[in-house]
């Protein structure tokens, strides 16, 4: 988190790149990480961070994640052994 500097965003575009990173985002990836290696407690602080910093439509998955305590999110990424993230935002 300190690499945004205190930013809800940093855009990318002005490198010529198409994308746009969220703080959210960041806090949401590292939540479901710590739920995903058993800290619970750690994983949905990130998440409720995360709810406070949403910028976008598509950030609802925060709240979904937030309100299933990521059931539905950790159990994914153990059956899948992938990153569910990446499907659940769009690069804009």
């Amino acid at each position: 988190m300190q690499y945004l500097r205190g930013n809800l965003c940093i855009n990318y575009e002005q490198l010529g790149l198409n994308f746009r990173l969220f703080s959210c985002e960041v806090l949401f990836n590292r939540g479901l990480s710590y739920i995903y290696l058993g800290d619970m407690e750690q994983g949905m602080q990130d998440l409720e961070y995360a709810l406070k910093e949403k910028q976008t439509e598509e950030h609802t998955v925060i709240d979904e994640a937030t309100r299933d305590q990521a059931e539905v999110y950790s159990n994914l990424m153990r059956l899948t052994g992938r990153d569910t993230l990446s499907s659940q935002f769009q690069l804009v």
